[in-house]
């Protein structure tokens, strides 16, 4: 389930990717009420708030919450289209089965284990490549999802 924190109105510092495998949810982003369910990929820009209103007993879900800043040099342009995407939109959408939740939650996997690798100069790089990858699916399935505008939001509450 989610953390505690995030059952009142929480600050995402920085990005947050959250993938539904089981169940569903209710929350709140920015004030207003979405929901997701199993096969959904629930994306919180940088400087969201986030509260989990509720959620299913049978949940099971994987959450990553990362800075851009270090890749935001390499990945420059993306993320200010997806950042001006997410604020020009008369209904910006922060939940949609992408297709590649499996491979997101693959490099989330890989993530993990970095982390629990000594620091070193490589494990830096592997780190920031890892997120640089994550980034650019999560950023193209969105891409490609907002041509299909109907199937690209999720359901609002």
């Amino acid at each position: 389930s989610f953390p505690s924190s995030f059952k009142t109105p929480f600050c995402i510092n920085g990005v947050g990717v959250v993938v539904c495998r089981q169940g569903s949810f209710l929350f709140s982003l920015n004030q207003k009420l979405f929901s997701a369910k199993a096969g959904e990929t629930l994306f919180i820009p940088e400087d969201s708030q986030l509260q989990v209103l509720q959620e299913s007993e049978d949940m099971e879900l994987f959450i990553l919450v990362y800075q851009i800043g270090p890749i935001r040099d390499i990945i420059g342009n993306s993320v200010v289209s997806m950042y001006l995407y997410s604020h020009l939109a008369t209904e910006p959408c922060y939940v949609w089965n992408t297709g590649e939740e499996e491979e997101v939650l693959k490099y989330m996997s890989l993530l993990d284990s970095t982390l629990h690798v000594e620091e070193n100069t490589f494990n830096y790089y592997e780190q920031k490549l890892l997120l640089l990858a994550l980034t650019y699916r999560l950023l193209f399935g969105l891409q490609s999802q907002a041509h299909h505008r109907k199937s690209f939001c999720g359901a609002q509450a």
